[in-house]
């Protein structure tokens, strides 16, 4: 009885959603419900370009409505409290992305920490199977030196941390060969028995994973709709190739996977974000901006390297082609020379100096906000709770 009362307390249902683009011209869904229990897989496929990824951006508040074509309705309910479909409130998924997002100017331990202090304790229940995820990983190493898989499980871990009442992952065995695909699908079947949660994975290929799945839909775009599927391979690619025959693309829409705007759902977070600042973390990110882009070795060095060269090279110029040369270089070199020197320190080498950083720190971060859009590291801060237009 109580096994029964927990999965029902955290069961989801998510009822009479509908999304559509340009005006309600074309539907992505209509009427579309459905539930997710806890321990359980769902598998969610379809045709490519026909909505997944954002269908589950929208749960997991990684795109915006309000700031995007998208017309979005319904509800979701979760532990008996009701919101609505899209709202940025609700927050009721937490995403791993196919590139994982990981933050890749922070360690390891640093991307588990700043999720962690962001978020509510952990149960211990948590903390043993983030543990057990992640036992092979060097807690201090920088997450370049990581392998796939280890990021991948990174990932995992730092989205768990997030306590949401859903996992979604997105395509997460893309590039994975057959032996890893097995094993992403026997640790997602651990980890949604240990810590009771639904888990949706949203996949092309799926032949290693159905085998792990307690329910497959199917996002079939012809009827704007989501189908329930026995998970047997055979069904599922036959209503797969259905689905495909009569699929032509979204018209007239780009479907941009997630939000480019790093500040996207800004007006709707602005307050509840900035009581989640936690000093600590935004001094580090302070320090670090601080240190890269005016303090660091390489940025002192172009700077006063630069400097020296414009003030050198306006120097020689001045007395290499200076007019009437013969009559006013005994001059300058008597008496305006000190003159030219005093101008160039005052003025010449401040103003350059100060060119010099504003284009080499415009394009630092110009480089770094492209960066993080389009790894969707923004869109993973804002999924856990980060305040990111803050940071």
């Amino acid at each position: 009885m109580r096994d029964s009362e927990k999965q029902l307390r955290g069961r989801i249902l998510i009822e009479n959603v509908n999304i559509s683009v340009n005006n309600q011209s074309h539907y992505l869904l209509r009427n579309a419900s459905m539930q997710f229990v806890p321990g359980e897989i769902t598998l969610l496929t379809g045709p490519s370009g026909s909505g997944k990824s954002t269908f589950i951006g929208l749960l997991a508040g990684a795109i915006d409505p309000k700031d995007s074509d998208w017309n979005v309705s319904g509800t979701v309910t979760v532990d008996g409290e009701t919101s609505a479909f899209g709202d940025q409130d609700s927050g009721i998924g937490g995403l791993v992305f196919q590139h994982f997002a990981l933050f890749d100017d922070l360690t390891i331990a640093e991307n588990l920490e700043i999720a962690h202090d962001h978020n509510d304790d952990s149960s211990q229940e948590l903390r043993h199977a983030i543990s057990e995820l992640l036992k092979d990983i060097q807690y201090g190493a920088q997450v370049k030196t990581a392998s796939g898989g280890q990021r991948q499980r990174i990932a995992i871990a730092r989205t768990l941390l997030g306590k949401h009442a859903i996992l979604f992952l997105d395509e997460p065995n893309s590039g994975l060969d057959t032996a890893s695909t097995k094993q992403l699908a026997i640790l997602l079947r651990n980890l949604a028995r240990e810590l009771h949660i639904p888990i949706v994975v949203v996949a092309h290929h799926f032949r290693h994973l159905i085998d792990h799945a307690d329910h497959v839909l199917v996002l079939n775009p012809s009827i704007a709709g989501l189908e329930h599927v026995k998970p047997d391979l055979t069904r599922l690619e036959h209503k797969l190739h259905q689905a495909k025959s009569n699929f032509t693309g979204i018209r007239g829409k780009t479907v941009s996977r997630y939000s480019l705007n790093p500040f996207f759902g800004y007006n709707q977070l602005r307050k509840r974000s900035l009581g989640n600042i936690r000093w600590p973390w935004f001094f580090k990110f302070l320090g670090r901006r601080l240190w890269e882009y005016g303090l660091s070795p390489n940025a002192l060095l172009f700077t006063c390297l630069g400097s020296f060269l414009v003030g050198f090279v306006t120097t020689w110029f001045v007395l290499v082609y200076l007019p009437f040369r013969d009559y006013l270089l005994p001059v300058i070199h008597s008496d305006a020379l000190a003159g030219l020197a005093f101008t160039e320190l005052r003025v010449m080498a401040p103003l350059t100096t100060a060119i010099l950083i504003s284009v080499r720190n415009a394009a630092l971060i110009s480089a770094d906000t492209g960066h993080k859009v389009y790894t969707d590291q923004y869109a993973a801060m804002k999924n856990l709770k980060i305040p990111q237009f803050v940071y």
